[in-house]
């Protein structure tokens, strides 16, 4: 039992371990109040890159309509590696990271008269996952050849 754990405590002097605490701030989130009072159907996009200033995104919504995005991060957590050499080529590898990276954000989506109707807030990757447009088909490409 002693030279088990001895044969332990001796392969951890060979391996590398390392420990770090994390800590990330991208951009800030928008004052509440200024939020709270962007109304849909009442504020325009004027008014709401007036109260929140320029947007990280912005793309087309609904074809005639546009979206923008906000966004801002804040994240720490414990990251935490270790590594056991195995023989002359190979190595035991572990690795634990606690760093949430999940980007909070604001979408404001605006009709063709640039009028607010909807505002969402969450993940930014959820609520910006519609500006995504599919890619054409190949039968959709020659089409346009075809007309164009």
């Amino acid at each position: 039992m002693n030279r088990l754990v001895l044969a332990g405590l001796l392969g951890l002097l060979a391996s590398c371990i390392s420990v770090a605490w994390e800590r990330d701030s991208r951009f800030a989130p928008p004052a509440p109040d200024a939020v709270a009072a962007l109304r849909p159907g009442e504020a325009d996009l004027g008014v709401c890159l007036a109260a929140l200033g320029a947007p990280l995104w912005v793309w087309e919504y609904r074809g005639d309509g546009v979206a923008i995005a906000y966004g801002w991060l804040e994240r720490r957590g414990w990251n935490a590696s270790a590594s056991l050499p195995v023989g002359d080529w190979y190595s035991l590898s572990f690795d634990y990271t606690g760093v949430d990276e999940e980007m909070e954000g604001l979408v404001l989506f605006f009709d063709p008269d640039l009028r607010l109707v909807e505002r969402r807030e969450g993940l930014l990757r959820d609520l910006t996952a519609e500006r995504r447009r599919p890619r054409p088909s190949a039968a959709m490409a020659d089409a346009g050849d075809e007309n164009g």
